[in-house]
């Protein structure tokens, strides 16, 4: 009996909607970047438009942007409750949160709207 079997297969299908999203986005004619909130006119930090996660700091995150850098490493921007979190710079996740299931429909719902480079925001001093 393996008591990891559908830890295991969770993990497989994780893995499997990260390299889908990677090579989607990666030929996606529209661009890499997913940032629904700016097609919106919204640049607020807290997004309306996302996918719900837990980090490895028991941080509960909603990601509203994914994004594939040149490296074709995948970030993303998120809000942390009705705050910025990681002060909205893009990173990266950690290797305890595991939202590419429920991302990957994120992406294919958005590839039509998808931007050639990732927004950013005015400086506030302008």
């Amino acid at each position: 009996m393996n008591a990891k079997k559908y830890i295991d297969r969770f993990m497989a299908l994780e893995e499997a909607a990260k390299n889908e999203i990677i090579e989607l986005l990666k030929n996606n004619p529209k661009g890499r970047f997913i940032q629904p909130n700016q097609h919106h006119g919204e640049d607020e930090l807290f997004a309306t438009e996302g996918v719900w996660a837990l980090t490895g700091d028991e941080d509960a995150i909603m990601i509203s942007a994914v994004g594939l850098f040149d490296d074709d490493e995948l970030r993303f921007r998120a809000s942390l409750l009705d705050d910025d979190y990681n002060d909205y710079e893009w990173f990266t996740l950690d290797e305890f949160t595991h939202p590419y299931c429920e991302l990957y429909e994120f992406v294919v719902n958005n590839l039509d709207i998808a931007d050639r480079e990732p927004f950013e925001f005015p400086d506030e001093e302008e």
